[in-house]
């Protein structure tokens, strides 16, 4: 699991011998669910690839359904549990962004916090990083590291590993996991065990939530962008052609954030895209691996 770019797909291919496409820019490569199967240490490995939350050619809405959804089916079969989750991180992300920590913190509601002790917290891209800043960063302490903290907050025990873009450093990042007693996620007991649909998962609520906070901010500047362009209609001085276009502009791409905005939050409630369930039949969880 990780945010786009964050080097799932590469971590994948590196550590199994496989050749999934992999991205060069912050464009999403990976739009479905894929996966690598492989042997390490006499284990049989399935390492599941997936798409962030910040998919560029997906809503959240659409890839929290696809995960739940999934997930719900594999624990309905008798699917193993998972061993455990790597979530991704760019080391060179040393300040932290509102899109990395809310993919982060619907990553911990998936989870939940028991499942959080099977996490590895992975940082990546250290050979982009400067010298400088690579010697000072392996000092920094854990309660202060970017998506660390929050597990801090939380008094969730999960690790942090650093993945220096060797097949022996992601090989040791899967040992890690596989020495701990498999777990099931906290959405599977939500969908599993109580029924929930996938809205009413905390997962859910924390979508839901940052959807209906994300519409008011949206209105507000809707509501202010119209009042700007009346203004400018009601004056009676010569009206400046190039503001009205730059608003009537600014107006139409407010309208369009909140038109999606609001299908986002339909697509949860309905739940989506059947197609990609029958995809997703034969194959495992997009962000963990475990024993087979």
């Amino acid at each position: 699991m990780g945010t786009t770019g964050s080097g799932k797909t590469t971590f994948t291919n590196l550590v199994s011998g496989s050749s999934l496409p992999v991205g060069t820019t912050l464009e999403s490569s990976t739009k479905e669910i894929q996966f690598a199967k492989f042997e390490l240490d006499g284990e049989h490995i399935v390492l599941i690839d997936t798409p962030g939350f910040d998919n560029t050619d997906r809503s959240q809405a659409d890839v929290l359904n696809q995960f739940a959804t999934f997930l719900e089916r594999r624990d309905n079969r008798g699917g193993a549990r998972l061993s455990g989750v790597i979530y991704l991180h760019r080391i060179s992300d040393n300040r932290i962004g509102r899109i990395t920590m809310d993919s982060y913190r619907l990553f911990q509601k998936l989870c939940g916090n028991t499942s959080m002790s099977n996490v590895v917290i992975t940082t990546t891209m250290w050979a982009s990083v400067t010298e400088p800043l690579g010697r000072r960063l392996p000092d920094i302490p854990k309660s202060q590291h970017l998506v660390h903290r929050e597990s801090v907050k939380s008094r969730i025990n999960a690790r942090l590993h650093r993945h220096i873009d060797t097949a022996e450093s992601a090989r040791n990042i899967i040992r890690d996991i596989l020495h701990h007693v498999p777990r099931t996620l906290l959405v599977q007991q939500e969908m599993v065990d109580q029924h929930k649909p996938v809205p009413d998962t905390q997962a859910g609520n924390e979508l839901i939530s940052r959807l209906e906070r994300n519409s008011m901010q949206i209105q507000k500047r809707l509501d202010d962008l119209c009042r700007d362009v009346n203004r400018h209609r009601q004056s009676d001085e010569e009206p400046n052609l190039v503001d009205l276009e730059e608003l009537r502009n600014s107006l139409d791409e407010v309208e369009a954030k909140l038109a999606r905005n609001q299908h986002e939050r339909t697509e949860l409630r309905t739940g989506i895209a059947p197609y990609r369930l029958l995809k997703l039949t034969n194959m495992w969880m997009p962000w963990v691996f475990s024993r087979m």
